[in-house]
C-alpha cells in the first residue's frame, strides 16, 4: 500500500538534499530567500498526493481520510472533508 511507503518516499525526496552544502538564493521577482525556498519545499509536498493518483489510481487523501475517521469516529461525524 502506498501509504506504508511514504517515509520512503520522503526518505528519497529528501535523499539530494543531504550532499547540499551551500544554498544561494537567486530571485528575479524580489520574491526569494529562504522563506521562497520553504514555500517551493511545501508546494511539492502539496502534490504529492495527486501526483500519486495521477500515476497510479491510488487516492491517498481518501484514503487518509478514511484511516483518520476509523481512528477517530467521534471527531469524524464533526469534521467533513478537511483533509
Amino acid at each position: 500500500m502506498v501509504v506504508s511507503k511514504l517515509p520512503e518516499i520522503t526518505e528519497a525526496f529528501a535523499k539530494p538534499f543531504e550532499s547540499v552544502d551551500k544554498l544561494v538564493f537567486v530571485s528575479t521577482n524580489g520574491k526569494g530567500g529562504p522563506s521562497q525556498f520553504t514555500q517551493e519545499i511545501i508546494t511539492m509536498i502539496n502534490s504529492v498526493p495527486n501526483s500519486v493518483n495521477s500515476l497510479t489510481g491510488f487516492d491517498m487523501k481518501a484514503t487518509m481520510r478514511d484511516i483518520h475517521r476509523k481512528s477517530h469516529p467521534i471527531q469524524s461525524k464533526n469534521t467533513t472533508n478537511q483533509i
